[in-house]
């Protein structure tokens, strides 16, 4: 009688262990599951802060073209991008940094260019902003513009590059 109630308890134990390990593996399981799930979700939210971004500066007023009084969409000045760039560059290097800590406000840790191309094949880098450059992921979004120039009042074609840092 002693030696079968010693075979039920090894039995219950071996059956608790089994059970103990078999939980400690779906909860291993669920946690992968789980990161992996979380990891994508901060790629698709980098990725549309990114858009965001891209978004906040096709609509800047600061550079967008305007004919009698009215916003163009898709058409930056190049006279005011180049403005805009030297008064960030200004602020940024020099005594007061209220505009760059402004614009440091909207833009981020980013960096903000465009790359113009004319009708001659000539291609030129113009960067508006230069953020923080220490990033462990980036995103990077092109978008196609139209450059107006009003000197001569001509149109290059453009591409306005907006790498975000993460």
């Amino acid at each position: 009688m002693r030696r079968k109630a010693q075979i039920h308890m090894g039995e219950s134990i071996a059956v608790i262990i089994i059970i103990i390990v078999l939980i400690t593996f779906g909860f291993v399981f669920y946690g992968k599951v789980k990161s992996s799930s979380i990891g994508e979700q901060k790629v698709l939210f980098e990725e549309l802060d990114a858009v965001k971004l891209s978004q906040v500066v096709y609509a800047l007023p600061e550079i967008q073209c305007s004919f009698a009084g009215g916003a163009e969409y898709g058409c930056v000045d190049l006279l005011k991008f180049i403005s805009l760039s030297n008064i960030i560059n200004e602020s940024h290097y020099g005594y007061d940094k209220t505009n760059y800590f402004y614009y440091r406000e909207i833009f981020g840790k980013a960096r903000i260019s465009i790359d113009r191309m004319n009708a001659a094949g000539f291609t030129n880098n113009l960067e508006l902003y230069v953020g923080n450059n220490t990033w462990t992921s980036k995103s990077t979004i092109y978008m196609p513009i139209v450059l107006y120039n009003p000197v001569d009042d001509s149109n290059d074609f453009g591409v306005l590059t907006i790498e975000k840092f993460h």
